[in-house]
């Protein structure tokens, strides 16, 4: 080889070994197993706490995801209703709508 190819595999190599490995960014979303695995929990709790609606989830398709960094926590409440009470459900609970 000539001396300038021998440079510039040289350069080459030094700027590939400067650069720094490119990591995968992680998981915008986790399956309900990979969520419980992660706090130690079980998957029932889990799948209590998006039935319960204290936890955020989204279907992709017919799987379930959650946001990695979500938190269990209370009820959210309802965006038309600051309480979480539909109008239906406030008479009932006051005695003043109809009960099945």
């Amino acid at each position: 080889m000539s001396d300038l190819e021998e440079l510039i595999r040289r350069l080459v190599r030094d700027e590939l070994a400067k650069q720094k490995p490119v990591n995968d960014p992680p998981p915008a979303y986790v399956t309900v197993a990979q969520y419980a695995a992660a706090r130690s929990i079980s998957e029932s709790t889990v799948r209590q706490a998006i039935a319960d609606r204290r936890l955020d989830s989204v279907l992709i398709g017919r799987a379930r995801r959650i946001p990695v960094d979500a938190k269990i926590g209370k009820r959210a409440a309802s965006a038309d209703h600051p309480d979480g009470f539909t109008e239906r459900a406030r008479l009932v609970l006051l005695g003043g709508g109809k009960s099945r």
